[in-house]
């Protein structure tokens, strides 16, 4: 585990958590993977960025070009709407030039981390709110709802992942962590907490529109990070909007780098 945001794997460590859990997300889907020495990825097939995704890509600067668009045209073949986590390693303009030619496009998050130790444990909430752990697949359906009302999701991949959800029920993971927030019973917020690469990562932090502005999404994200912290981890990191970085800044976190999204 690292052991302080001034650690100098913190960058790797950061790509090293989101490429461990979308790894974890096309095996949970049991959808096709491919494996190339440059690249991983996974397709379903169905029209949704979040499940077709590029995993993990060893391009560097130094790659010839024709390999660049060999490997771009093999992850392009099955010609359905797919998503690229790229951290700063792939962050090139050759690269970037070659891909946007193939007609992907960018989109551009903070990449922030906190030291877990100066997390505040009082955690704050409006009159009817509730946190609690995911551990059924009733709550587990709720949370998946949840997250496609305030993200927002389309229609097909909400269905999509309700169906998986259906068919074979909550299965714990060591790993995995989820939440959901309740107001008035009403289930309107998540977060989903992933451990892997020496480092907390959060993820799937969503509030629905009407149940913003009430510090419910702080909650949701403050609470897995104490849940981090007491089970010996020092380190939390995630992605977030403009807007976003905003709250986390709130909870202790600090940008560290920029994180593009690359979307065909």
């Amino acid at each position: 585990m690292l052991d302080s945001i001034s650690h100098p794997d913190l960058i790797k460590a950061m790509d090293t958590n989101t490429e461990e859990l979308l790894a974890l997300w096309g095996r949970a889907l049991g959808v096709p993977f491919y494996h190339e020495p440059e690249a991983s990825w996974f397709v379903s097939g169905v029209p949704f960025i979040r499940l077709n995704m590029v995993v993990r890509a060893n391009l560097t600067p130094e790659t010839p070009e024709e390999k660049i668009h060999e490997i771009l045209t093999k992850i392009e073949a099955a010609n359905t709407p797919m998503s690229w986590v790229v951290g700063p390693s792939l962050q090139h303009p050759k690269i970037a030039h070659i891909v946007q030619a193939h007609g992907w496009s960018t989109v551009s998050v903070a990449g922030m981390a906190a030291d877990l130790k100066q997390v505040d444990e009082h955690i704050q909430l409006p009159a009817g709110a509730t946190l609690e752990r995911v551990e059924t697949t009733e709550s587990l359906q709720q949370m998946v709802e949840t997250i496609a009302g305030g993200m927002p999701w389309p229609d097909v991949g909400r269905d999509y992942i309700l169906h998986f959800v259906q068919k074979h029920g909550f299965v714990a993971h060591p790993a995995v962590r989820y939440y959901l927030a309740r107001l008035n019973g009403e289930p309107v917020a998540t977060s989903l907490l992933f451990l892997g690469g020496g480092v907390a990562g959060l993820y799937c932090v969503a509030t629905l529109p009407h149940a913003r502005r009430q510090g419910i999404g702080r909650a949701i994200s403050q609470l897995p990070l104490l849940d981090a912290r007491a089970m010996g981890y020092r380190v939390a990191v995630l992605q977030a909007t403009d807007a976003g970085a905003k709250v986390y800044r709130g909870l202790g976190f600090e940008q560290q780098c920029r994180i593009d999204f690359w979307i065909r």
